[in-house]
């Protein structure tokens, strides 16, 4: 299909076309801009090369597993034969077959055979269900070729998000769900690198591997936050948090300290006096003067215990006076 796209815009000639009326609107500003026809037909040859070179690549790149790859075009809805036109009851057994032996290939030969039958089996029974409703269901810009992603894509999505499918056809299901998991290009790696760089920086170097895997799983495959599906998730996903188990929740509004405490907690400021240098007051003075007699009458009473004569240079005149306390 691809290939067939790309010798489509060779035919169709439809960049050179865009290319050509992009110049000509360009040209009403400033007249020497302009696609003469010599510059026409080299771009043209260009441009024919180019397309070559891709489709000779991908016959490179995808030569041993082209007919595999061939095969997955029976999962497009459009190419398949209504149920009572000719050809419908054959459509799409040979490359069954093919899916089969690729798939199969490791195991024995019996068991190999009884799961080809299987596949076949299934595949007969699918081909009804998409005429029957699939196709009814299928978006018309999907079926018109204008949505981003094909008919085939679209098909596949739907058998492995149903689960009835699940249950009727397993095997179909299984290869469908290999051919959306395997990325065609690098594109798909190298988002993964991007955003596994924004989630695991240094602040979070200790997440687990269970837990990294879950995030790049929902950074990847999520859907935008902004969307109405993303915001639904977020919202399910709280509601799970929560109730999973019982989880200590901050009061709203605290209760307001109490003028007690507040009184306690308010430290007194210093007093200065007008001097440059601080000076007691009265009652510091006072209470000073108290503390050095309980000191005096403490050192008496010891001296009279131990037997010592009394020190004639400790009197209560001589520390209470002004002098020494200033």
């Amino acid at each position: 299909m691809t290939k067939d796209k790309l010798k489509q815009l060779i035919e169709e000639d439809k960049p050179i076309e865009s290319l050509r009326n992009d110049i000509d609107s360009f040209t009403n500003m400033c007249a020497e801009i302009n696609l003469t026809k010599k510059d026409s037909d080299e771009l043209t040859s260009l441009f024919k090369k180019y397309v070559d070179a891709l489709i000779k690549n991908i016959d490179r790149r995808f030569e041993d597993c082209g007919e595999v790859l061939s095969s997955f075009a029976i999962f497009d809805p459009t190419l398949l034969p209504k149920t009572d036109e000719t050809g419908f009851k054959e459509y799409g057994e040979d490359s069954i077959k093919v899916l089969g032996e690729h798939f199969y290939q490791d195991d024995e030969e019996e068991k190999k055979n009884q799961k080809a039958e299987k596949l076949l089996t299934e595949w007969q029974g699918l081909k009804y269900q998409i005429n029957d409703n699939l196709k009814k269901i299928m978006p018309q810009d999907v079926k018109d070729g204008k949505s981003k992603i094909t008919a085939t894509e679209w098909l596949l999505n739907q058998l492995v998000r149903n689960k009835s499918f699940c249950n009727f056809y397993p095997s179909i299901v299984f290869i469908a769900e290999v051919a959306l998991a395997l990325p065609v290009s690098n594109a798909w790696p190298e988002r993964g690198a991007s955003a596994l760089k924004n989630v695991k920086t240094k602040q979070r170097n200790r997440l687990t591997s269970h837990m990294l895997d879950s995030i790049l799983h929902v950074c990847i495959n999520g859907p935008p936050v902004e969307s109405l599906e993303g915001e639904a998730l977020i919202k399910r996903a709280v509601t799970t948090w929560t109730g999973a188990k019982n989880r200590r929740r901050l009061p709203a509004n605290r209760a307001p300290t109490s003028k007690v405490q507040e009184n306690t907690m308010t430290c007194k400021a210093p007093v200065l006096e007008d001097a440059s240098v601080q000076t007691e007051t009265p009652t510091e003075i006072v209470t000073i003067e108290t503390e050095v007699r309980q000191t005096l009458n403490e050192v008496r009473n010891a001296m009279k215990i131990l037997e010592l004569d009394e020190m004639d240079n400790l009197s209560e005149d001589d520390c209470s006076s002004s002098d020494d306390l200033d």
